[in-house]
């Protein structure tokens, strides 16, 4: 079952994350509480369904299709820190972009594997525009590997990092991108690459 931990806050350790999680892109603090109790926290077994919300947790040992979506844009990115999360940043418009994106479902997926190994914490949210919203803040740094896709795999496994983290965090805008895609343990590792 897709198992969202927004939906069972029985971690007082979590609660602050989760609950801000609902409005709020994650920080690499968070992802770092959250990785740091996976062996506690339940992770999904099947894929997302559309256009679900939510935060969930994935081995990708155990199951590497993260959803169906066909999603049409799709970034790279990594927040630096005392470790590196590399994460990807996956879009599907749901008004059609000649009438104008007025809402926007999203994905990110985290992975930090020389720590957390095979696991993946998969952020969805949808949210709408406005003609003031500012949607060109970053708290990540578009790698090499960014790309547009038109119909990209519907990523299955994890993400190697995204792009567009709105959730304020400055430290990973003051980085050079020049080692984002190095040494980046095979991307095509899993099915839908990340």
């Amino acid at each position: 079952m897709a198992n969202n931990l927004q939906d069972v806050i029985d971690d007082p350790d979590l609660e602050d994350v989760l609950i801000r999680s609902r409005t709020e892109w994650l920080d690499h603090e968070d992802l770092r509480n959250i990785l740091g109790k996976r062996e506690d926290l339940l992770t999904s077994t099947v894929p997302v369904p559309f256009p679900e919300e939510g935060l969930f947790l994935f081995d990708v040992d155990e199951q590497d299709v993260l959803d169906t979506t066909v999603w049409d844009l799709t970034n790279f990115n990594k927040m630096h820190g005392d470790f590196d999360i590399r994460y990807r940043v996956d879009q599907c418009f749901l008004v059609p972009i000649n009438e104008g994106v007025s809402s926007t479902y999203e994905r990110r997926v985290y992975k930090c594997e020389q720590l957390y190994g095979t696991y993946r914490v998969v952020h969805y949210r949808r949210y709408h525009m406005s003609d003031d919203n500012d949607y060109g803040h970053n708290s990540g740094e578009d790698t090499e590997d960014s790309q547009n896709l038109g119909n990209s795999d519907n990523d299955s496994s994890d993400d190697d990092g995204s792009s567009n983290d709105d959730d304020g965090s400055s430290d990973d805008e003051s980085h050079s991108s020049d080692d984002e895609s190095a040494g980046d343990d095979n991307i095509e590792a899993h099915a839908n690459g990340f």
